[in-house]
């Protein structure tokens, strides 16, 4: 006899969620280094800090500087990330998060409260 999905653990429901949500998610054109790096774009964003395109080419965890150097100028031509000079050094480009990341991110954050909340069922 099946059990409800109420008894399901919250591992599981949460997995299926994160499926369901990747199946409407409209950005799955990202790939997983294009992932890290727009995840670090707007963890810094929101520490109010503009990283230069030198600082995220240094990522050696995520990718070869060429391949990150890659990433950053596909998330730049999908939209994602904005190059914008620096106000002493015109040499020197931000990176900055579009209004198409930051609404993908605050999409995340709507699905993962949607989760949190499934997973805490009123008492």
């Amino acid at each position: 006899m099946p059990l409800s999905t109420n008894f399901m653990p919250a591992y599981l429901r949460f997995l299926h969620l994160a499926e369901a949500f990747d199946q409407m998610n409209p950005h799955k054109g990202l790939d997983h280094v294009e992932k890290q790096l727009l995840d670090r774009l707007i963890e810094a964003y929101y520490k109010n800090q503009f990283p230069l395109m030198g600082e995220f080419t240094g990522f050696k965890n995520i990718g070869s500087q060429a391949t990150l150097h890659s990433r950053i100028k596909s998330l730049i031509a999908k939209g994602y990330i904005d190059l914008v000079a620096d106000d002493d050094d015109s040499r020197k480009k931000h990176l900055v998060p579009t209004r198409l990341s930051l609404t993908f991110y605050n999409q995340l954050s709507d699905a993962l409260i949607k989760v949190v909340g499934d997973f805490h069922p009123a008492h």
